[in-house]
């Protein structure tokens, strides 16, 4: 015979039932809290992660934005502070903008090629300046000692050649292509006719004919002076602001060359390479090709065979400098 559950034991069971059930649910909310407030923490940790990963790929991006499309970025910027977007979606709105809008970099080397057409001598090719005048007696730091007034006429005759001389074509030419790529000028020349033509980043490597400079000291930039036009001809005895001889402030053979570090570093963020009227004879200016990323395509304008080793990236334009020119800024239109 079943024995019947009295009304006072139905409610205990009622209760006890009721009082495990709100357990369980209090567990679940408190694991679910858990569990939200955990995935909160690895999202804020990824959105920390990814604003460093958005900031530094932003920095390197900035390096290589057109300057004549910086207003744009500014506008966008402040669309997205009205718009509310948070950290994170504005810098990635960013970083891709910049992607969009970032300019290629290209690295020029240039040799006395590129200045051939303009009037200017060159010192290596047939009927050079150096079977006119030996280089032990005005190119080296021995001639200057031996007879420092023969050195400052061959000097002052080059700067008032150089006063005749115009920037050619191809001068013109690479110039121009700072409208759409971020170009760096880094020449053996000692002229000054890229920047007559307009090119705004020159970095000289042998040195510069329209400067002097005191002979006992010559890389202090205190003793380094511009000549203008009308002081081409700096007379024999001349002093710098330090008493020594006033010298052409030009890297002679035998001298360390100031500025080839500098120039390796910008060979190797190079996006393209481009080499012009060089004959890959004099180092260590020879040596940069091989600062050049591996993927970085090489394009090499010359109308002479140039001893170099050959590589699957490099382009030969067997042409000159102004010739060279035309063609590669067609060239030039795919990495736009």
């Amino acid at each position: 015979m079943k024995k019947r559950v009295s009304g006072g034991n139905s409610f205990l069971y009622f209760y006890l039932f009721t009082f495990i059930l709100i357990l369980k649910l209090t567990f679940l909310i408190i694991l679910v809290n858990k569990l939200v407030y955990s995935l909160g923490r690895i999202h804020q940790s990824a959105d920390r992660l990814i604003m460093i990963e958005s900031i530094y790929n932003l920095g390197k991006e900035l390096a290589h934005v057109s300057l004549n499309k910086v207003w744009l970025s500014l506008d966008i910027v402040t669309y997205i502070g009205e718009v509310g977007c948070d950290n994170t979606c504005d810098i990635a709105f960013i970083v891709i903008f910049i992607k969009l809008t970032a300019m290629k970099k290209i690295v020029v080397l240039t040799g006395a090629g590129m200045s051939a057409e303009s009037g200017f001598e060159t010192f290596r090719d047939a009927g050079g300046l150096w079977e006119k005048y030996p280089v032990e007696q005005v190119a080296t730091p021995e001639g200057w000692e031996a007879d420092p007034d023969l050195v400052t006429d061959f000097y002052n005759a080059r700067r008032k050649q150089l006063l005749t001389a115009v920037p050619n074509r191809g001068h013109e030419l690479l110039a121009a292509l700072e409208k759409d790529f971020d170009v760096t000028v880094v020449t053996q020349n000692v002229d000054n006719l890229h920047e007559r033509a307009g090119s705004s980043h020159v970095i000289h490597l042998h040195g510069e004919l329209m400067k002097v400079t005191s002979s006992r000291d010559p890389d202090n930039p205190r003793y380094i002076r511009t000549l203008r036009d009308d002081e081409v001809i700096v007379p024999h005895g001349a002093k710098a602001a330090d008493g020594s001889l006033l010298r052409p402030y030009i890297v002679w053979f035998g001298e360390a060359v100031p500025n080839i570090s500098l120039a390796a570093e910008e060979a190797s963020k190079a996006d393209i390479f481009v080499v012009i009227g060089t004959s890959f004879n004099v180092y260590p200016a020879a040596g940069l090709i091989y600062y050049v990323p591996a993927e970085a395509p090489i394009y090499i304008i010359d109308p002479k065979e140039v001893k170099v080793e050959s590589k699957p990236q490099m382009h030969f334009l067997r042409t000159v400098a102004s010739k060279g020119m035309e063609e590669l800024t067609q060239i030039l239109q795919k990495y736009r």
